[in-house]
């Protein structure tokens, strides 16, 4: 019982790169101040990081500019996703599953509300070992932090560095890919909006699969944005200059 009790308390290390934080901003960004919240799909790797590869953004049941909510089904629906992805390979290949949940805190910055601490709690003691991870993206500030644990709301380090698969793992990933894209095509697409394909971007795009935040990176969002973000420098630096003479 006492290691149980211990193993409870350990905040595991988590690893996202920071391509599947790239698309999950560019999906969501376009939403502008209205909130979006999804599930992340990873695996536990050989150090006992939970990893983070790929990820999905199920229709929301609400949304406003400080909450959303999606139907608790999705968690069941990518784990049986997961399931399916798991029949590839051996028992040397880690399993994927579950192991994080992603929504967006669009122009008010990175940290975990009183909702979310409440929201990240229950889903950490649903899981085997509270092994999963939170991670929240400011789309509008270009800004993202992972959380290990809801008891520090405002501490976080921003998604860092990139993946690299053995070919068992990256089959299983596609694999489940493939039935997310199966649960979509049954469902529609207004039901699963978004698959975020992580490091397998490439491959999936190969395949001819929808890419789902390229469609709303062609809109120009980021470019825009920057170039907006430019010309509000240029007027405060010829703002400061003309105080400067006065």
């Amino acid at each position: 019982m006492q290691k149980n009790q211990v193993s409870n308390c350990v905040d595991y290390p988590a690893i996202v790169p920071e391509c599947l934080i790239r698309q999950a901003a560019a999906f969501t960004a376009p939403r502008g101040r209205l909130e979006m919240g999804g599930l992340l799909i990873g695996h536990v790797d050989e150090e006992g990081n939970n990893v983070a590869v790929t990820g999905l953004f199920p229709e929301q049941l609400k949304e406003t500019s400080g909450y959303c909510e999606f139907d608790g089904m999705w968690a069941a629906l990518a784990a049986a996703a997961c399931d399916a992805g798991n029949q590839i390979g051996d028992d040397s290949t880690p399993l994927i599953r579950v192991i994080g949940w992603i929504h967006t805190h669009p122009d008010i910055g990175i940290f975990l509300s009183g909702t979310d601490i409440k929201t990240f709690r229950s889903l950490r003691d649903a899981t085997p070992e509270r092994r999963i991870m939170a991670v929240v993206v400011d789309p509008l500030r270009e800004q993202n932090g992972v959380f290990l644990t809801e008891k520090e709301p405002n501490e976080s380090r921003p998604a860092d560095g990139e993946l690299v698969l053995s070919s068992e793992l990256q089959d299983r990933y596609m694999k489940m890919l493939d039935q997310l894209e199966k649960i979509r095509s049954s469902r529609g697409l207004k039901a699963l909006p978004c698959i975020l394909p992580g490091p397998l971007r490439a491959q999936r795009n190969l395949q001819g699969v929808r890419d789902d935040s390229a469609i709303e990176l062609e809109r120009g969002f980021f470019r825009e944005k920057r170039i907006i973000r430019a010309l509000e420098n240029e007027i405060s630096l010829i703002q400061k200059q003309v105080s400067e003479v006065i």
